[in-house]
């Protein structure tokens, strides 16, 4: 029993990043204390007229072993019309940090292909690069969870996990 409402919950959230709507452009909700916390982060990174689009939170990896757990770090996306800003912080016990450890900016122009598989979406830059990001399904702390994970790989331009045959962290 509990298997069936256990696939019946992964299809019901593997439904709501479908969509035939265009993706979302416009400024991200600003529900929470971490989307308005993240909203200032993200703006003192911004230049001239640079709008923000999509912001998110997540894992660099799946935390599937407490080996593993140790070394996982948290990353707070935001896309913007112009750059990917990836903010690092510590995985926080009770949700997310609010702290920026550091912070890795990548023109969009450097991103060559975004794979995506429910909640993991993999960014591919050039020269190889690839950054992967487990974003959480839970809004409570940050309001635009699904809407990233819908719209930030038709925004890109490639969204394909059929021609993946499998997205191992990497």
């Amino acid at each position: 029993g509990l298997t069936y409402v256990g696939g019946r919950f992964k299809a019901r959230r593997h439904a709501s990043l479908q969509s035939n709507l265009p993706p979302s452009t416009g400024q991200p909700q600003l529900r929470t204390k971490t989307d308005r916390w993240l909203s200032q982060e993200a703006n003192k990174l911004l230049q001239g007229n640079e709008m923000v689009q999509q912001q998110a939170y997540g894992l660099d990896r799946e935390a599937n072993s407490t080996l593993g757990a140790a070394s996982i770090r948290a990353l707070y996306l935001v896309l913007t019309d112009r750059r990917l800003l990836v903010i690092h912080a510590r995985v926080g016990a009770f949700g997310p940090l609010h702290e920026n450890r550091g912070v890795q900016v990548y023109d969009r122009t450097d991103i060559v292909q975004v794979w995506s598989q429910e909640r993991h979406v993999r960014f591919v830059f050039r020269e190889a690069k690839e950054l992967d990001f487990f974003a959480e399904w839970s809004e409570r702390h940050l309001s635009n969870q699904r809407r990233f994970l819908r719209d930030v790989p038709r925004l890109l331009g490639v969204q394909s996990p059929a021609n993946v045959p499998q997205l191992a962290p990497g």
